[in-house]
């Protein structure tokens, strides 16, 4: 008996100790079995349990919002890894079998616009952080003594700037570039020390995203320069030469003005404003009333949205149903006044039928307190975009009568419809005048009878409102003027004065709006990038001459190519009477065909040519046109 009840006891005992040991195993602390008696078997007990070694590096990829994209790792031996961002900005990549240093990409859009930022880190940061934003780009360009998207550009290079950073290089750079931001920090109301790579943070408008709200980095890749610019005052505020050590460049504490909490909590809001903009069309189209009266919009005589007053606006957005389920929440800061009063935002939005981001600017006042949007204050519609375009000339089986052509170069749309014809803005817009990188000399546009948009006028080489690339002159086009495509920057925009029929500008100085994109180079592009028209019928019959009449409707069929989905379509038809049709559908995501209707018009006539475009984007938001004229009298 004494024997069992010891042998109870002394199991008891034992018991007790691996529970206490399992405790301590399982704290997060780490594992020491050396307190107690029992050697190898609890060292064991206290391994097996303890929890595995996190493999992922996790962390926030943003510049004053989330990016819109993707973050691929590479090792130091050139294995890549990568993920899509989430909503929030957070990503995460198991790098289980990959060697630090690491190179971190993140590449997507903001706000529409598609910006590319670089990281760092070491096999430390493993199961840690590594956040991507334009802070941690130009620290590691200042470790490349060269702006590092130019430096990786060759891939080369990618694993050779991997294994030669250490911990100390990174931390180096970081530290120097904290204390050129630590002042801007303190007066955002972030006193405690930030890692700016690895300091966990929330794409919120708050604390560190703060910063990248109110202060900018912009790039001049020609000077190596990159300018932390105060988004409040538009003052520098350092002028940062990334080929040198980041500490020889001074912060300039007299242009910090104006960057508070306070000014932290206006983004905030505006940000609110957005959400409360989103939520209005969330599950149905709300009507032009409710539209008034949710409190998103200053609904005052100072309201303009591209020629339009508020109530012509609220009109047309309560009527377009692909607004239904449309994002309006990626956004990014342009401006905030010194007083507060007015900010102007950049938003990029996906309507249901769009495959990717398209962008708008937006004015919001401060009224009595509270951020309303106020439009885009524009008085006309303006848009320039970059486009790529194949052009072929076919006979009405759609075999090619000449050899296709490709081009590429910017859209300027440019349409004063509504201002032009509000009947209360005098005088109106007659001409309009564009500068800007890649143009040798002012594009002129010129007010058009025939169509909404202004085509340009002043002799180049253009089609429509298309100015298109030096490279992809021909011929005798080669002497006229063009676009210098390698000039081209998202970072310098163009600048459009609208003026009246006198030459006076209706709009000051101009609007500043950059591209888009920067088109693809013309040596890319080849004529399996484009859509195919396989088929046009006009009421199921093939397409000829005498086949036109009143109320018909034309089919065109259309193949994709690989990573482009259609975006709209387009016909024109002229009759030998003169009556015209000219039709333009944006298309549903997925669709290979369109279908046009017209009304009471082509009575007794022939027609002897069609025009079609067909367009449609990439997911880098090129946009590549195909545009077909089909000449129903050839043979």
């Amino acid at each position: 008996m004494h024997l069992q009840k010891l042998f109870r006891t002394f199991r008891w005992l034992i018991t007790f100790a691996v529970v206490l040991l399992l405790a301590s195993c399982g704290g997060g602390g780490g594992c020491n079995a050396t307190g107690f008696s029992f050697g190898s078997v609890a060292g064991e007990i206290c391994k097996n349990n303890q929890p595995p070694v996190s493999t992922v590096i996790s962390g926030v990829a943003a510049g004053g919002a989330p990016i819109i994209g993707n973050v691929e790792i590479t090792d130091k031996f050139g294995v890549q890894k990568g993920s899509q961002i989430k909503d929030d900005g957070t990503y995460k990549i198991d790098v289980n079998g990959m060697t630090g240093p690491f190179i971190v990409k993140a590449i997507g859009t903001i706000a529409g616009v598609t910006v590319t930022f670089y990281s760092a880190g070491t096999q430390a940061d493993v199961g840690g952080t590594i956040n991507v934003t334009p802070f941690t780009d130009l620290l590691l360009s200042s470790i490349a003594g060269k702006f590092v998207s130019l430096y990786l550009a060759d891939a080369s290079n990618i694993p050779k700037l991997a294994a030669s950073l250490t911990d100390s290089k990174i931390r180096e750079a970081q530290d120097a570039l904290y204390a050129k931001l630590r002042p801007v920090l303190i007066q955002l109301g972030v006193t405690e020390t930030i890692d700016l790579i690895r300091t966990v943070f929330k794409a919120d408008h708050s604390g560190l995203d703060a910063l990248m709200d109110l202060v900018k980095v912009e790039y001049d890749t020609d000077a190596s320069v990159a300018t932390l610019r105060n988004l409040i005052t538009q003052d520098k505020m350092a002028a940062i030469d990334v080929t040198l050590p980041i500490t020889s460049t001074p912060i300039l504490p007299e242009n910090m003005g104006g960057i508070s909490t306070s000014a932290a909590a206006d983004v905030q809001a505006i940000g609110e404003v957005l959400r409360r903009l989103e939520n209005l069309f969330a599950r149905q189209l709300p009507t032009s009333q409710q539209v008034a009266d949710s409190g998103v919009f200053d609904t005052s005589e100072n309201f303009i949205q591209s020629g339009e007053p508020f109530q012509q606006f609220a009109d047309e957005i309560s009527s377009d149903l692909d607004l239904v389920g449309a994002s309006f929440t990626s956004w990014s800061l342009a401006q905030i006044s010194s007083s507060q009063a007015t900010a102007l935002v950049r938003i990029g939005y996906k309507t249901r039928s769009e495959f990717g981001a398209d962008t708008e600017r937006l004015v919001l006042r401060k009224i009595a307190g509270i951020w309303r949007i106020s439009g885009n204050a524009h008085i006309a519609s303006v848009e320039f975009k970059n486009e790529h375009e194949l052009t072929l000339s076919v006979t009405n089986q759609l075999v090619n009568r000449s050899q296709p052509r490709i081009r590429n170069g910017i859209r300027f749309d440019v349409s004063p419809f509504a201002y032009n014809n509000s009947g209360k803005n005098n005088p109106r817009i007659a001409q309009a005048e564009i500068t800007g990188l890649g143009l040798s000399s002012p594009i002129q546009l010129t007010t058009s009878t025939y169509a909404d948009f202004m085509p340009i006028t002043s002799p180049a080489l253009t089609d429509g409102n298309g100015f298109w690339d030096c490279a992809s002159a021909v011929g005798q086009e080669a002497s006229l003027r063009c676009l210098d495509l390698p000039k081209v920057k998202l970072t310098q925009p163009y600048n459009i004065v609208l003026k009246d029929a006198q030459g006076q500008s209706l709009n000051g100085a101009g609007y500043k709006l950059p591209v888009d994109r920067v088109p693809k180079a013309f040596a890319e592009l080849s004529t399996d990038m484009f859509i195919t028209v396989k088929a046009i019928k006009i009421d199921g019959s093939p397409v000829t001459s005498t086949s036109f009449g009143p109320n018909q409707s034309m089919r065109v069929d259309f193949t994709m190519p690989d990573g482009l989905q259609v975006d709209g379509a387009y016909i024109q038809a002229v009759g030998f009477n003169g009556d015209t049709i000219r039709e333009y559908y944006s298309l549903p995501k997925g669709s290979t065909s369109a279908v046009f209707g017209w009304g009471d018009v082509m009575r007794n006539t022939t027609v002897s040519q069609i025009h079609i475009r067909v367009a449609g984007y990439n997911r880098a938001g090129h946009k590549f046109v195909t545009d077909v004229s089909i000449d129903l009298l050839a043979n």
